[in-house]
C-alpha cells in the first residue's frame, strides 16, 4: 500500500498532526511519502512566471474579499492553485491519497475532475474550511451549509458543493466528533464517509516528569501553581489571546505564575509572567509541560488544538472554553475545566479557583495521563488509519 500525504506547508498545528501520522504509519511498514508546497516549486522560467500571474490573480480576488469584509480576522483561502498540476501528478501514482491542510496547494476543480475516482481520498478536516465559501471558521456555523452572500464565497462555495457531489469514494477524517457533527449536515460532504479520529502523540515522549525538575531546568520559580499557555501566534483573535490577558489581569499578585510558549511577544506584561519564546525542537516540549500544574486553551473556537492533547500525556489538566472539539478532549472536572460562558470574567473565576488546589490539579493530570494512553496515543490511532485504508481500499 502506497500513501500520499499532502500539506501545504511544514508548520503549523496541522503539519504536526500531519507528520505524526506519516511517522508512525511507516513505523507500522505502511509506505507514506509526504508532499508539501515546497516539493512543487518550478525551477523552469514559465512554470514561475505561470505561477506568479495565478497568485498575483488570487491575491487580487482577496483583497477585494477583504475590503468587503474587514471585520473577518480568521484566515480566508481561495478554491484554485497555482501548484494544481503537482499534487495531481505525485497522486496519480499512490493506491491511496491523504489531504491534510491544503489550501494553495490543491486546485480544486482539476484535482476533483481529474482524480482517480476508483482510489479512495482521504481529507483530515484541521478547520471548516472545506465546507466553506473560503473562510477557515465561520462565525456562525449554520453559514457553512448553504450559499453565502458574498459573491465571492458564493461562487467558492457552489464550486466545492458541486465537486463534491460529482465525486466518489471520498473519505473525511474530522480529530473532532464537532466536525463530524457538521460534516454530516453539509448539502455536499454528508454523502462522504465520515469518520473521527483524534490527533495522537507519542505518550513515550510526552510523559509525566518531575516538575521540580523541569522548573529548575527552565529557571521558573519553585512555589505557586503554575498556569502554561502555548500558542503560534496572539495575533489571531479566534485564539484568545485578548482574553487570557484580560483574565490574568485579574487574578491575585500572590501564588502562582504564568508560562507561555511560542508567539513573538507574552499574553501579559504581568511580573510574574514568564515567556519562553519558540522551542525549535519537539523533544524539549515535555519539560514545559512538566513545568506546569495546568495548560490553558483560551480559544473561542478550535477544532482539536495538538496541545492540549499533548498536556493530557504529560499529565498536565486543561483549562479551556467549551467551544469547538475540546469537549472530546477534556471531560469536566474529572481531567480539567470546561467553562461555558466565553469571556475573561469566566476565565478568571475558574483560574483563581484553582490557585490553592494543587492536589485537585494533581488528580486531574492523573485522569488526563490515563486518557491519553487510551485516546491518544500515536501508535493507537494510526492503527485505526490503517484499518481505514484497509476498508477503503477493499470497497473500492
Amino acid at each position: 500500500m502506497k500513501v500520499l500525504f499532502a500539506n501545504t506547508e511544514k508548520r503549523g498545528g496541522a503539519w504536526i498532526a500531519c507528520k505524526r501520522f506519516a511517522e508512525e504509519l511507516q513505523n507500522q511498514e505502511t509506505e507514506v511519502s509526504v508532499l508539501t508546497a515546497d516539493d512543487l516549486k518550478d525551477s523552469a522560467i514559465f512554470g514561475r512566471v505561470k505561477r506568479m500571474l495565478i497568485e498575483t490573480n488570487q491575491r487580487s480576488k482577496q483583497a477585494q474579499w477583504q475590503s468587503r469584509n474587514p471585520d473577518y480576522p480568521g484566515v480566508f483561502t481561495l478554491e484554485s492553485s497555482a501548484m494544481a498540476n503537482g499534487l495531481l501528478d505525485r497522486s496519480n501514482g499512490h493506491d491511496i491519497t491523504h489531504l491534510h491542510w491544503v489550501s494553495y496547494l490543491l486546485d480544486w476543480k482539476q484535482f476533483f475532475t481529474q482524480r482517480d475516482v476508483s482510489k479512495p481520498l482521504f481529507w483530515t478536516w484541521h478547520d471548516q474550511n472545506p465546507m466553506s465559501g473560503g473562510r477557515h471558521y465561520e462565525d456562525k456555523e449554520e453559514a457553512l451549509f448553504s450559499s453565502p452572500s458574498d459573491p465571492l464565497e458564493q461562487e467558492i462555495w457552489i464550486t466545492k458543493c458541486e465537486l463534491v457531489s460529482q465525486s466518489d469514494n471520498l473519505w473525511v477524517i474530522t480529530p473532532s466528533k464537532w466536525l463530524a457533527n457538521l460534516a454530516k449536515q453539509h448539502p455536499a460532504w454528508s454523502k462522504a464517509e465520515i469518520r473521527t479520529i483524534h490527533n495522537g502523540v507519542d505518550t513515550k515522549l510526552f510523559s509525566p516528569g518531575d516538575v521540580s525538575i523541569a522548573r529548575q531546568a527552565l529557571d521558573l520559580p519553585a512555589k505557586g501553581t503554575a498556569f502554561l499557555f502555548v500558542a503560534d501566534s496572539l495575533k489571531d483573535p479566534r485564539k484568545g489571546g485578548d482574553l487570557l490577558n484580560a483574565a490574568l489581569e485579574q487574578l491575585p499578585d500572590s501564588d502562582w505564575f504564568s508560562i507561555s510558549l511560542g508567539g513573538s511577544s507574552p499574553p501579559t506584561t504581568r511580573g510574574n509572567h514568564f515567556h519562553l519564546g519558540h522551542l525549535s525542537n519537539e523533544r524539549f516540549l515535555p519539560l514545559v509541560y512538566r513545568a506546569a500544574n495546568a495548560l490553558i486553551v483560551p480559544s473561542r473556537v478550535d477544532n482539536l488544538p495538538n496541545t492540549a492533547v499533548e498536556a493530557f500525556a504529560c499529565g498536565v489538566p486543561v483549562i479551556a472554553f467549551n467551544t469547538g472539539g475540546l469537549g472530546d478532549i477534556i471531560d469536566d472536572q474529572t481531567n480539567g475545566l470546561l467553562i461555558d460562558t466565553l469571556s475573561d470574567d469566566a476565565l478568571a473565576n475558574a483560574l483563581g479557583g484553582l490557585i490553592n488546589e494543587p492536589e485537585m490539579l494533581s488528580l486531574w493530570g492523573a485522569n488526563a495521563r490515563a486518557k491519553a494512553l487510551d485516546e491518544f496515543d500515536i501508535a493507537k490511532q494510526s492503527t485505526r488509519y490503517r484499518q481505514l485504508y484497509d476498508e477503503a481500499l477493499e470497497k473500492a
